[in-house]
């Protein structure tokens, strides 16, 4: 189901240029602006993750820090968070969840990334790692 969500909605919004204050970082929650998943995160008890799509926009707004390197801590920081939550079942599809959100910034991130490197004018390095 994720993966309909952001295959039908997310890589036609790249294409937006949405504006963004260049000079001041910002987090606007899981997704992108105009496809927050906030509200669903919540219905479903996995608010929790949150706090860390906010500190991956703010990753993605620092300028020298590579895209690789912040997706990685997306997944450590989601992966921690989870284990807050419980029963078991409720950790582990937390835990499940949050490596698809992963795998979707790894593959489908380049452009948000780039976007926010350029409005923060850094110089982009063309390696992911």
């Amino acid at each position: 189901m994720y993966l309909f969500l952001f295959a039908s909605f997310v890589l036609p919004l790249h294409s937006l240029n949405l504006p963004i204050n260049r000079f001041r970082r910002q987090a606007n929650g899981c997704g992108p602006a105009s496809l927050n998943l906030d509200e669903f995160l919540r219905q479903i008890g996995e608010d929790i993750l949150i706090i860390c799509c906010n500190e991956h926009d703010l990753c993605y707004d620092t300028c020298g820090k590579k895209q690789f390197a912040c997706d990685t801590t997306f997944l450590q920081c989601m992966i921690e968070a989870c284990q807050q939550l419980s029963p078991l079942s409720n950790i582990q599809r937390c835990q499940n969840d949050a490596r698809i959100y992963f795998w979707f910034v790894v593959f489908i991130g380049q452009s948000a990334y780039q976007q926010a490197q350029k409005q923060h004018q850094c110089t982009i390095s063309k390696n992911i790692t």
